[in-house]
């Protein structure tokens, strides 16, 4: 693996597959990049209480801001699972990781999270899906069924 895209999400499930692919990462001298998703309604919801805000204080926000928070979130929760980077000999294992943010339009996850990979040059991604009856799956998809079809590389998935 030269360079792995993890999609992360701040739940117990997310941290373990970080820590699972930064152990892999480490293990290859490949380098990590963590993708936090921003919904486009998560974005217009939070411009528009900025933009409220923003007439009292009289300043000025974009989207842009919003990503970059995303990319902060992404960022804490990878140094807070890679805190203690020691392997069973002791030694510090290097680890590179870069946060990353995407925005993606209702049902447009998967795509967004290949074009991250595509974007990143990422061989490898690394999902959590949803553990979805048959049904369910046909009924309301399933993101990460849509990347292991279409990604042209190596994915890791582990149910949530």
């Amino acid at each position: 693996m030269d360079n792995g895209l993890v999609v992360l999400e701040d739940t117990e499930s997310h941290r373990d597959l970080l820590r699972e692919a930064g152990d892999y990462a480490a293990g290859t001298d490949a380098e990590l990049f963590v993708l936090s998703l921003v919904s486009t309604d998560e974005v217009d919801q939070a411009v528009e209480t900025l933009d409220a805000i923003r007439s009292v204080e009289d300043g000025s926000y974009r989207s842009d801001a919003i990503l970059g928070a995303a990319r902060n979130d992404a960022e804490e929760i990878a140094d807070e699972v890679f805190a203690d980077r020691a392997g069973e000999d002791g030694t510090e294992h290097e680890l590179a990781v870069t946060a990353v943010a995407a925005v993606y339009e209702d049902g447009g996850q998967a795509d967004t999270i290949l074009e991250a990979a595509a974007a990143n040059d990422c061989d490898h991604v690394f999902i959590v899906g949803q553990n979805r009856s048959p049904t369910g799956k046909v009924l309301f998809g399933n993101v990460a069924q849509q990347v292991i079809l279409n990604f042209e590389g190596y994915v890791t998935t582990t149910v949530e």
